[in-house]
């Protein structure tokens, strides 16, 4: 074995070492590697672009709802515990849909979703640009906003709630 081909198994070994230490921005010279090595230096960065493309996927799924593309319950924890930790002051609401299992009873799952999206729109519509709305249950919703929101927009959550 040449020292070339030694320095460029060091240098794969080394890539491959940062990106287990959570190196994500990792980088390897393929083409300072020597010929024999190029594939496996070529492979082993499109095997971590596909694992970064999953890791981002996988991320997104546990911190969003698939139905309504809102934050989920995950999602929802997360924001408030970085609100906490920054000390942010905040506000929240919390929603439940009134007879959706009734709905769902009925009329079927599919126009359960359409109920729940129906209200997301009707929800997010009436929100301020600084509110954040989560679904943190399948028919139980969050909103948070900082104290900087009008305290008008409160009253556009009301016009929703059976009086």
């Amino acid at each position: 074995m040449n020292e070339s081909y030694r320095l460029g198994e060091q240098s794969i070994i080394a890539y491959l070492q940062r990106l287990a230490n959570g190196v994500s921005t990792a980088e390897l010279d393929v083409a300072a590697l020597p010929a024999g090595l190029r594939a496996v230096g070529e492979q082993l960065q499109k095997t971590h672009a596909i694992l970064q493309q999953e890791r981002q996927l996988l991320e997104r799924n546990a911190y969003i709802d698939p139905l309504t593309n809102l934050g989920n319950r995950n999602g929802f924890d997360r924001h408030v515990e970085q609100l906490w930790r920054k000390g942010d002051p905040f506000t929240c609401a919390y929603i439940d849909i009134d007879h959706l299992k009734h709905c769902n009873d009925r009329f079927g799952h599919a126009e359960g979703n359409r109920y729940i999206l129906s209200i997301c729109r009707t929800l997010s519509e009436t929100m301020e640009h600084d509110e954040m709305l989560f679904r943190i249950g399948g028919d139980e919703f969050c909103s948070s906003r900082s104290p900087q929101t009008r305290l008008n927009s409160s009253s556009a959550w009301s016009r929703y709630v059976p009086g």
